[in-house]
């Protein structure tokens, strides 16, 4: 009855493995669909957790169907020794699944580094741009003032591009502060 049961659970675990594959297969394909790495990325890591959890549950089994060999038919039985082997075989497999769930969460966090860098650079080559026209509207309001000789008008389009640089200077601080948190 023991080894009834534990042929059962193992065939459970079995099929739960191959359905988790089918659906990983499923998801795969559809996502290679729309080419994008990340949800390639983060659903690897789905199928990969749950592998995991299947593989933790077969060990488990065949270290305890082991301990009841070892105890019933002592170590050097046959059917001891194939259990050690498919234990040996079943604990290298979780093992190189928890080494390539490991790669994957790696590779997603880098992946959202270089992401979060991309937004970064384009969030302050926006302000550059942003500083840039100021500075060109001052030049070209301020040249149309001194056509006129009017300085209080250049004084005051001075002080105004002053503070929309100020402004826009904010805005690179502030997000030059969270970056460095995030960073951090």
């Amino acid at each position: 009855s023991n080894s009834t049961q534990f042929k059962s659970e193992m065939s459970s675990v079995a099929r739960q493995m191959k359905l988790v594959k089918s659906e990983f297969e499923a998801a795969r394909t559809s996502i290679k669909n729309w080419g994008n790495e990340l949800k390639q990325a983060e659903a690897r890591s789905q199928f990969l957790n749950r592998q995991i959890d299947l593989q933790k549950q077969k060990v488990s089994l065949l270290e305890k169907a082991y301990k009841d060999s070892v105890a019933k038919k002592g170590e050097d039985a046959k059917e001891t020794q194939n259990l050690a082997r498919r234990l040996n075989y079943a604990t290298a497999e979780l093992n190189k699944l928890q080494n390539q769930i490991k790669q994957t969460n790696e590779y997603i966090d880098q992946f959202n580094q270089k992401q979060e860098s991309i937004r970064f650079n384009k969030e302050m080559n926006a302000l550059s741009l942003q500083m840039q026209k100021i500075q060109s509207q001052y030049r070209l309001a301020a040249s149309e003032a001194g056509v006129f000789g009017d300085e209080l008008k250049q004084t005051q389009l001075y002080a105004d591009q002053l503070t929309k640089k100020i402004e826009v200077q904010q805005k690179v601080i502030k997000r030059l502060e969270e970056e460095y948190r995030r960073i951090i």
